[in-house]
């Protein structure tokens, strides 16, 4: 490719082509690209004369491109500064800016532009909320489903930008949505950022032909860099500045019923949550952040905020600041990894590419970003609270000025005149045993968890929905796999974002309160239940002979006497050999020396879907962290010795019949799961039909024989386990 450095001109839309500016352009322009954002921010420097400043106005839109019909960046012009008697700067920013300018949602179909709440959920947790009968609600129960919608309820039509679904091409991870609910606070832009996070670290953005992606981070090598060929400069920064395992998150208001008092007022309390990665506190300290996701008030969003907030930022890892020269084809970060490598072709890294930026002169010169953004830039601490507790719908109204098209103002009315009342920022540290209030607060939550892990490559997270005021709940939950890179592009609103949750009970929701083995009470509802790593979701679309099982009991309590939340009367864990116990939330398998167990359950339905989040267990080989054996499902159960599996291994998914004892293969297919990992494993039995999936590959066997209506948990153990296979919520339900 030939470089010839062309500048383009549109005028009012992008699409609108003005003119070629080139030979107007001289040098010191510049763009850069990011991978979560695509086109951020860069400036054009004209040599116009003062008098032709004109020619570019506010709004229009610049490209660079290196030769005719190729793009590298697209940008709106945010700013001019004109200088006498020569030369006209232009700050531009790129099209994401318009995510920035849409705010979802709205304070009331009868007030200012006449928007109601909207409310994203899979099922109705928050009936207490004052502004509960004037929203509008989307049925959603996974991140990239909500994205989707989000784009198409405000989104599409109303931008510039072109939103394909060949384009939209989310990690297919389980990746749940409890409740969510936009008042017209924050943008479409802000809103992203955090939901990019939930599915692994997804880089998102529009790219420099105006199209919108949401993709995972790419692995394909789009080109490799070596130090002394085309590498310019390297540089490496590793410390623990970016190492975060205290994580204090600060969510959306949560609304009981009246309270009994003289003057008739509804309670309210602030969600807030702690999460803590103890390996990692136990090895660099107490590393703490505070971060606010202010939509958000569920454990479940929470929750999968924090494991891939974990996975990237609770361990250190290298920064490379790049300079490059002598490339062919741009180096696109959402399109791929690159690979460094030192002088004797010795692999450094591959990684995705954070940032590029471009120097758009006569040679242009590239510098490159390689590895996590600064969490403090990506969601940094807002200077006072971003939410505010609610009092019925509030005031507002529509302002006009007498004259519109004037600059010097005018007289201001307002079609309701409501005075402002003094706020206080009510928000405050709050440890996992710690209660957090407001100056109105009549009730008060505490959501408290763990990220635990046996070695540094193992992650996990604890906690469940469902919490009532006041009330700690802890279940454990884990994420073995490798961190993946975060990067950003600032959020052109300034808004903060992070990730908080609970389910928030109302005095009108049926609860049950029990105490577990410290203590501490929770309290239990089956429609505010989810698996706490995303596998199983609540019971708003379950059968009525459906199965729901959180395992949330005192710890130590075996399986075969625990009641599951869900589940028709009478029906009772049945275990092997007793191995399976509850502990932290979790149906654990621990056994004294080597062996496997199973322990299921039934309906009386024989074609229904399985499925269950697991915690896969590791075991300590010759000093390494290595899986601890085969985990799964059991299918149509005749008898401990006679059963159809479903068995995940570190290596293959595997469909298995054991007949008397004896087990034959009937599917394998090759996975790829690190020690440790959290997954979810899905079955679904049809008549003579047997499907099994997970991480998106799946294994079948027509045939079937047996028409047993028993299902559950086949797990393995061994002595030199470091810790065993953990099922995090476990659920049957009809065809």
């Amino acid at each position: 490719m030939t470089f010839e450095r062309r500048v383009r001109h549109y005028s009012p839309g992008p699409n609108d082509y003005v003119g070629e500016i080139s030979t107007q352009a001289i040098s010191g322009c510049w763009f850069e690209l990011h991978r979560r954002g695509g086109c951020g921010v860069g400036e054009l420097v004209l040599k116009n004369d003062f008098a032709d400043r004109y020619q570019i106005e506010i709004g229009d839109w610049i490209s660079f491109e290196p030769e005719s019909g190729t793009r590298w960046y697209l940008g709106r012009v945010e700013e001019r500064e004109s200088r006498s008697p020569a030369g006209v700067l232009c700050r531009l920013t790129g099209m994401a800016v318009e995510l920035g300018e849409i705010f979802p949602g709205g304070f009331s179909r009868t007030v200012a532009y006449n928007v109601p709440p909207h409310r994203f959920a899979q099922t109705d947790l928050f009936p207490g909320d004052p502004d509960y009968s004037e929203e509008t609600v989307d049925v959603v129960s996974q991140t990239a489903d909500l994205v989707w919608l989000l784009i198409q309820r405000y989104a599409a039509g109303v931008t510039h930008i072109e939103f394909d679904a060949e384009k939209f091409s989310p990690l297919v991870v389980d990746s749940p949505v409890m409740s969510v609910k936009f008042r017209g606070e924050e943008s479409l832009r802000s809103i992203f950022k955090e939901l990019a996070m939930r599915n692994r670290d997804a880089a998102w953005g529009v790219n420099a032909k105006g199209a919108f992606y949401f993709r995972p981070s790419g692995t394909t090598v789009q080109t490799t860099l070596r130090e002394g060929d085309n590498l310019l400069s390297l540089r490496e920064v590793r410390n623990l500045d970016q190492v975060y395992n205290r994580l204090l998150l600060t969510g959306d208001y949560i609304y009981d019923g009246e309270l009994n008092s003289e003057v008739p007022a509804a309670g309210f309390y602030r969600w807030r949550g702690t999460y803590v990665q103890p390996f990692s506190r136990g090895q660099y300290g107490d590393r703490r952040i505070r971060m606010w996701i202010p939509w958000i008030r569920s454990q479940t969003d929470a929750h999968q905020f924090v494991r891939e907030f974990f996975r990237v930022y609770a361990r250190p890892t290298s920064r490379y600041e790049i300079e490059v020269a002598g490339m062919e084809n741009l180096i696109f970060p959402w399109a791929g990894a690159v690979r460094l490598e030192d002088r004797d072709g010795n692999e450094l890294v591959t990684a995705a590419v954070e940032t590029v930026r471009v120097q758009f002169d006569a040679v242009p010169r590239y510098e490159l970003s390689v590895g996590p953004e600064a969490p403090q830039e990506l969601w940094p601490e807002p200077e006072h609270d971003e939410r505010w507790e609610l009092n019925g719908l509030g005031g507002g109204g529509v302002v006009t000025f007498s004259s519109e098209g004037s600059s010097d103002g005018g007289s201001l009315s307002s079609g309701d005149n409501s005075d402002e009342s003094s706020e206080e920022d009510s928000s405050e540290e709050v440890s996992s045993s710690e209660v957090s209030s407001s100056d109105a607060m009549s009730s008060s939550l505490s959501s408290g968890s763990d990220l635990t892990g046996s070695s540094s490559g193992l992650w996990s997270s604890s906690g469940s929905d469902g919490i009532s005021s006041g009330e700690t709940e802890e279940t454990e939950l884990s994420s073995s796999d490798s961190a993946e890179e975060s990067d950003s592009d600032t959020d052109s609103t300034g808004e903060s974002s992070g990730s908080g949750d609970s389910s928030g009970l109302s005095s009108g929701e049926a609860s049950s309160t029990t105490s577990n083995s410290s203590g501490e009470s929770f309290s239990s509802d089956w429609s505010g239940w989810s698996s706490g790593s995303g596998g199983v979701s609540s019971g708003s679309d379950l059968c009525a002979e459906a199965i729901l099982d959180n395992f949330v009991d005192t710890n130590g309590t075996a399986l075969s006497s625990h009641q599951p939340d869900i589940a028709p009367s009478g029906v009772v864990w049945a275990d092997s050999n007793s191995g399976f116990k509850i502990f932290s939330g979790c149906a654990q398998f621990k056994t004294i020396g080597s062996g496997s167990g199973i322990a299921y359950l039934g309906n009386g339905e024989t074609n229904v879907v399985v499925s269950a989040s697991v915690q896969a267990g590791t075991l300590l080989f010759r000093g390494d962290i290595e899986w601890l054996g085969s985990v799964g499902l059991v299918l149509r159960v005749a008898s401990i010795n006679t059963y159809y599996a479903a068995l995940v291994s570190a290596s293959s998914l595997r469909l298995v019949k054991v007949t008397g004892g004896t087990a034959s293969i009937l599917d394998t297919q090759a996975v790829s799961l690190a020690p440790g990992a959290t997954f979810t494993i899905s079955a679904e039995c049809n008549g003579s039909t047997i499907t099994a999936t997970t991480e998106g590959v799946t294994v079948s066997t027509t045939g079937v024989t047996l028409t047993s209506a028993a299902f559950g948990l086949y797990a393995n153990n061994d002595d030199d386990a470091e810790t065993p296979h953990e099922f995090e919520s476990f659920q049957i339900n009809c065809l």
